[in-house]
């Protein structure tokens, strides 16, 4: 039991970078700051509100599993959230979502030839993506 705790922790130090708010790097950068300002994508109307709570009600779907502090979408079942699988974040203030929740961060490498340049998580088609957290 302890080796599988341990062997989730690894595969989770893996799949994910610092989740904090992406917006603290690439939003109004400070000067010195390298990273890309996003402040245009995160204005851009309908974009997904980031650093909200996930809602417990019927019109969401419930995670599959939780590791940790990520409660996720287990697409292959195998108890370790994946590059592929949506991911909710557990932190002082609830269950969060965050940008990396759909989108993969840096830190995990380039994009699979299935995925578009925004490192979406999960496939697209007919909203998909919005169907995991969303009872559409």
């Amino acid at each position: 039991m302890l080796c599988a705790a341990l062997l989730a922790m690894a595969a989770i130090a893996s799949v994910r970078a610092d989740y904090q708010d992406c917006r603290s790097c690439h939003y109004a950068v400070l000067p010195e700051s390298t990273a890309p300002d996003f402040t245009n994508y995160f204005n851009t109307p309908g974009h997904h509100p980031v650093h909200v709570a996930y809602p417990v009600k019927a019109e969401y779907n419930a995670t599959d599993a939780v590791v940790a502090d990520i409660l996720f979408f287990d697409r292959n079942g195998d108890g370790i959230p994946d590059p592929d699988e949506v991911q909710i974040f557990r932190s002082i203030d609830g269950d969060m979502i965050e940008c990396s929740s759909c989108h993969i961060e840096h830190g995990v490498g380039p994009p699979a030839a299935d995925h578009p340049i925004e490192y979406v998580r999960a496939a697209t088609t007919n909203n998909a993506l919005c169907g995991f957290c969303h009872n559409l």
